[in-house]
């Protein structure tokens, strides 16, 4: 710690902060632009001048680390007439066009200009005009008014690891463009509109439909892979008008990947809004849905029902999903989307064991089937930032891909993976000097034998195992034990005759298969979009209510608990999941003794009450479940299945229900298959 002095208040700093990091420390405001505590320092803007003591110029606070005895000074009159200058240069071509400006109200230059500018200016000349650039179909760019702060530059060069964007010329025909007349090609791209401080960068989907004191800013949690990073929302009445991130430290810092950010106008676009039947073939009332299912269920209930689970599952649906099956005197209840061990019952064998932040601690990394960038952006990017630092190594085994890193590929096949479990790949010597290694299963991994697992941890010092999972209710499926959907085929061919009854929750796929294998099963879908393949092959649609419309409590990979709040009402008829399978229940013919009453399933304050004592596990918000190490004495088997990994997620920006069904990003997927298409040609 060192002692120095701002503006006359003593006060303790760290050795190595700069003067402008001391002088937020004490809560002393510096103006800045340039300046990003994420980012490399840059030294831009020149807007941070500081005086201090003894040295005969003014000095920019972000490039300077403090001494001990330093005297700084922030307010004398050499500093503001250094800032209105500074300001006023940055004005010289700046156009004038604040009223039809996206950044209107949230704009660091109008901010900064009234506190620390001037209120008169000595340039009138014509302002210099640059070109626009066409920089994606989600990045609107207005480079006149660019102040070349490079906090867009670095970003996508440091974090994102994307080399298209630089400075162009020099002097005063310097601008910001592309060096190649390619699109940006990162899955952060979005990311530069939040640090742009001025308008030069916006949304195109966002131009011109809000300003930001129309809007109601709101927390919530994006469902749309397994790690739940933060988001704020934004809300003009009940239309979602954009997506930002919300700073949190442990999961997704300040940075959410552009499918989260743009993929909210399917939040309104092919939408289910009433129930359907396919008896009548028309829409109907959930009254007579009900009375169609307690029929079909009365004169079936002999041939038995299932219940599939798919994506964006929450803990609400599960549990009563459960109770939905059980009360109807079935256990034939399935997840989607699941990667584990045969054993379920420790939840080392599909979390993210030891949390995100533990990736900092290790010093190799291998990636077992794992396309980090695509099935959880988020924590790829947290894995470059070790590599790119240069204190993690990554080793790859899996088909091609491309992580936005250096990484050794060792094989395309389990094959491989098995020679490393046996010691007879190269790579085994790396894994033993090193001192801390991770190895993470992606998606590919389908009950893996445990006995693997046991292995690793023993012939290894301090391995870290985690297991990565593109899609949300994978964590809660696994902590009720449920199995995987690929295990439903013998189960629902024991049926003959009418077949049984099946209900689908949000599922993405299989529709076409199951009904193939048993057609005379009667199908009930619950879901929230039309954009699920082979939907009109089921008997029933209900629609269901997103995860902004809902009170919901979610598990990411890592066990974190977090919720999602109602935001809005979209349609009275799209009902919470857990609210629909209770009250299918609640009108069935058969069901078994309940521990609480159906008469009031839409209370769900009784409903939370009754599981939180049956699954105490789900009920603290940001509490990450622990696990425990268990020993297994069972065989290692010398080979695994010589098979090739096949990509788990071959579309990033459109994978899932809600992403099909956003405008923005299957537009963003074509141009990138056309792209992809070309450069093959």
């Amino acid at each position: 710690m060192v002692s120095i002095k701002i503006d006359n208040i003593s006060v303790q700093v760290k050795k190595n902060s700069t003067i402008l990091e001391a002088c937020d420390h004490v809560g002393v405001i510096v103006p800045r632009f340039c300046f990003h505590d994420k980012l490399k320092i840059a030294g831009n803007c020149r807007m941070c001048i500081v005086e201090i003591e003894k040295f005969p110029k003014p000095i920019s606070s972000c490039t300077m680390n403090v001494n001990e005895g330093m005297v700084i000074f922030t307010k004398t009159p050499m500093v503001k007439r250094a800032q209105e200058s500074v300001l006023e240069f940055l004005l010289i071509n700046h156009p004038l066009d604040c009223p039809i400006c996206d950044q209107g109200g949230e704009c660091d230059l109008q901010d900064q200009l009234l506190f620390f500018g001037s209120d008169s200016s000595k340039f009138f000349h014509y302002k210099r005009g640059v070109e626009d650039k066409n920089c994606s179909l989600l990045i609107k760019t207005i480079m006149t008014r660019c102040i070349h702060c490079t906090r867009c530059v670095r970003f996508l060069t440091e974090v994102a690891g994307e080399n298209n964007l630089g400075v162009l010329g020099r002097s005063n025909q310097a601008e910001i463009g592309l060096y190649f007349d390619n699109d940006i090609e990162s899955e952060f791209s979005g990311n530069v509109i939040d640090l742009c401080p001025v308008g030069a960068l916006t949304s195109k989907p966002y131009s011109f439909r809000g300003r930001t004191w129309e809007l109601t800013n709101s927390k919530s949690l994006d469902v749309l892979d397994g790690l739940g990073s933060n988001i704020l929302v934004s809300l003009k009445g009940s239309d979602i008008l954009r997506v930002l991130p919300n700073i949190n430290e442990s999961i997704n810092s300040e940075w959410i990947s552009d499918k989260t950010r743009f993929s909210y106008d399917s939040f309104d676009y092919l939408r289910i809004k009433s129930p359907w039947s396919k008896q009548s073939s028309s829409f109907i009332s959930w009254k007579q849905a009900f009375h169609e299912f307690k029929k079909v269920q009365s004169h079936e209930s002999n041939n038995g029902l299932s219940l599939i689970l798919g994506d964006f599952i929450d803990n609400q649906t599960a549990i009563s999903a459960q109770e939905f099956v059980n009360r109807l005197g079935s256990s034939s209840i399935f997840s989607e989307n699941l990667n584990s061990c045969t054993n379920q019952d420790f939840r080392e064998h599909f979390s993210f064991n030891g949390g995100l932040n533990s990736i900092g601690s290790h010093d190799l990394c291998l990636l077992v089937g794992a396309d980090l960038r695509k099935e959880s952006s988020s924590l790829n990017l947290k894995v470059r930032q070790q590599v790119v630092n240069g204190d993690l190594e990554v080793s790859y085994i899996g088909p091609s891909i491309d992580l936005g890193y250096d990484f050794n590929h060792l094989g395309l096949s389990l094959n491989t993976f098995s020679q490393v479990l046996t010691g007879r790949h190269p790579f085994c010597r790396k894994l033993k000097k090193a001192q801390k290694p991770l190895i993470i299963f992606g998606s590919n991994i389908k009950n893996l034998d445990p006995n693997y697992l046991n292995f690793l941890k023993k012939n290894l010092n301090k391995a870290g195992i985690s297991f990565v999972n593109s899609r949300m209710g994978s964590y809660v499926a696994n902590e009720l034990g449920l199995p995987s959907i690929s295990k439903i085929s013998p189960i629902v061919n024991e049926f003959n005759d009418k077949g049984p009854i099946i209900v689908m929750v949000n599922t993405t796929k299989n529709i076409n298969t199951i009904k193939t294998e048993n057609p005379n099963s009667f199908i009930v879908y619950i879901g929230t979009h039309y954009s699920v393949p082979d939907l009109k092959k089921v008997d029933m649609i209900l629609p269901s209510a997103l995860f902004l419309e809902k009170n919901s409590n979610y598990l990411s990979i890592e066990g974190r608990r977090q919720k999602t709040t109602k935001l809005r009402t979209f349609n009275n008829n799209c009902k919470e999941e857990w609210f629909t399978l209770l009250s299918l229940l609640s009108c069935s013919s058969y069901k078994r003794s309940i521990d609480f009453n159906l008469n009031n399933v839409w209370d769900l304050d009784s409903f939370h009450t009754y599981y939180s004592k049956m699954y105490p596990f789900l009920n603290k918000d940001g509490l990450i479940n622990t696990s425990h190490t268990v020993s297994n004495k069972g065989e290692l088997n010398t080979f695994l299945i010589n098979s090739f990994f096949k990509k788990e997620v071959k579309d990033f920006f459109c994978n899932d229900i809600m992403t099909k069904a956003s405008k923005t990003m299957v537009s963003l997927s074509n141009k990138l298959k056309k792209r992809k298409n070309n450069f093959s040609q």
